[in-house]
């Protein structure tokens, strides 16, 4: 005997159709790929035109060296891949530049220095007398702020950014970030204290735009780790661009 459906169950299931074609398109949506990429991306950075690649690397697209760099890394101490060192939260003014001055006048509150030097301090760990300005490099929506030093559609990583890249490949140490898609060399930092390179080849430091109580927060490598770790705001510590998306 055929089964007869109603005006009613006829229209119930019509619906029925429509949400499982919008639940599937939905569903297609979220895995779409992050936005395509050029293989490279020009821009002005210190008063000069530079070129450098791009890499997709843990789902997200990245730059192929350090802010600054000369070239990408052929080994993990190749100091022409090193790039700048920025104190955390401060705009692209000179002072990252690995032979710029240095001093030890504090920057007034929630303010950018306004010159190049490089500034130290052995009591205090900010460059900034407001060490609560939390919002340098991005704000209370989580969008790049002017001191960003990355180009125009790029930006600092953040936290759960440089994790993601460690879990990617599983890093264990600065030899798995050297080895990995990204090239990241064993770059080190530059002290705080008196604006020297101690260390230098031993680790490999890398800011994110996050923070944890008055301290900056980073990707941290050496010979046995591989992990988000946090230092002083006032180190010079290297950047590596990812696509600001």
């Amino acid at each position: 005997m055929p089964v007869i459906i109603s005006g009613s169950s006829k229209h119930f299931f019509n619906v029925l159709r429509i949400i499982l074609l919008l639940f599937i398109i939905s569903c297609e949506k979220d895995e779409e790929k992050p936005t395509e990429v050029e293989s490279t991306v020009t821009f002005i950075y210190n008063g000069n035109e530079v070129t450098y690649g791009t890499i997709e690397y843990a789902g997200r697209f990245w730059m192929d060296r350090n802010l600054g760099a000369s070239q990408v890394a052929t080994l993990y101490n190749d100091s022409a891949s090193f790039g700048d060192y920025f104190q955390w939260g401060r705009e692209v003014d000179g002072h990252q530049l690995k032979n710029s001055n240095t001093n030890n006048t504090i920057a007034l509150s929630q303010q950018q220095p306004g010159h190049a030097n490089f500034i130290t301090s052995i009591d205090y760990n900010d460059w900034n007398i407001d060490n609560n300005w939390t919002t340098r490099w991005i704000n209370n929506k989580g969008q790049k702020t002017s001191a960003d030093p990355c180009p125009n559609g790029w930006r600092v990583p953040t936290k759960s950014e440089w994790q993601s890249a460690i879990n990617e490949e599983n890093w264990n140490n600065y030899m798995d970030a050297f080895n990995s898609p990204l090239k990241l060399p064993a770059s080190n930092y530059r002290s705080a204290q008196d604006g020297g390179f101690p260390d230098l080849y031993s680790f490999g430091m890398y800011w994110s735009s996050d923070y944890l109580a008055s301290y900056g927060l980073e990707l941290f490598l050496s010979d046995e780790n591989a992990n988000v770790n946090f230092t002083w705001r006032s180190q010079g510590v290297c950047i590596r661009c990812i696509l600001d998306n």
